[in-house]
């Protein structure tokens, strides 16, 4: 095999007969002629992407007469919390609190369920987090004294967040004063448009009457989607899933150093240190592991 391997890398492009794998002319054209087809298939779906990165990236232009196309509600500071000393970090706080609806219709309805034809009113709420999306989103700690967790118990600082995290607290972290906030409805006005590519269109419309022919879908489905493809992105989750474990495991240390320094800092004024449970169950899991 690792001679064959050898002849392999040296003449490339055509084999003696008794090593190919169709002993057959005939069949060994066929062959040779599906994966040229495919390798087309490839190249024409790697030109649609680019063709559609070109068409998003295209440049703006402003339109003369805007039009409004459907309705956009978003959260707004209230007239008393702009008069606050406090109105700036209220308004830093907004942009990562800030939920945005769009709709076609003003009432912003939804469906019950997705297979339903009933509408219900579509709830608008500040955007609640978790301990892990709230210390990934990394808001400044200035403004950690504005959230609570869900039994209303205040958080001040990125440590208090990494024990909920450590702990494995599984409930919402959520503003302190939603009332401070208000929805507001706007009309969605549609200012500017993307400038025209005659070009581009022509091409991606030729590429697409290829790519969506029936057997040419079906084949580069098979091609793209394989099973190979597939354990592909189960490779890639689990390296994701070790970068995270390390991760965690790092803020462990971290947080373990922290309460080491805390304590010696007790024992230095002659106060007798007390170790929560969150601590020793942190020195057990790190040092077990």
């Amino acid at each position: 095999s690792t001679f064959y391997r050898m002849i392999r890398v040296r003449f490339p492009a055509r084999l003696p007969l008794f090593m190919s794998k169709h002993k057959n002319p005939a069949r060994r054209d066929k062959a040779r002629q599906k994966k040229q087809a495919d390798k087309h298939l490839i190249q024409l779906a790697k030109e649609r992407r680019e063709l559609w990165e070109m068409q998003s990236n295209a440049p703006l232009v402003r339109l003369d007469k805007p039009y409004q196309r459907g309705w956009t509600r978003s959260f707004a500071l209230t007239e008393e919390v702009t008069r606050r000393k406090d109105a700036e970090r209220f308004k830093v706080l907004l942009k990562y609190v800030q939920c945005i609806h769009y709709s076609q219709q003003r009432h912003f309805m939804e469906k019950i369920h997705w297979r339903s034809k009933r509408l219900r009113p579509r709830k608008h709420r500040l955007k609640i987090f978790t301990a892990y999306t709230a210390l990934k989103l990394k808001i400044p700690e200035d403004l950690l004294s504005y959230l609570v967790t869900q039994k209303r118990r205040p958080i001040s600082t990125r440590s208090r967040l990494r024990e909920l995290m450590l702990s494995g607290y599984k409930g919402q972290i959520k503003v302190r004063h939603p009332h401070y906030f208000i929805s507001v409805t706007e009309p969605y006005m549609i200012t500017h448009r993307r400038v025209a590519l005659p070009d581009v269109d022509r091409r991606l419309a030729e590429v697409e009457f290829i790519l969506e022919q029936e057997a040419n879908r079906g084949r580069l489905h098979n091609l793209q989607c394989s099973h190979s493809y597939v354990w592909e992105q189960l490779d890639n989750k689990q390296q994701d899933s070790r970068s995270d474990r390390a991760a965690y495991r790092d803020m462990q240390i971290e947080l373990l150093e922290y309460h080491m320094e805390e304590n010696s800092i007790t024992q230095e004024k002659g106060v007798i240190p007390t170790l929560s449970f969150f601590f020793i169950f942190s020195q057990l899991t790190i040092f077990n592991n």
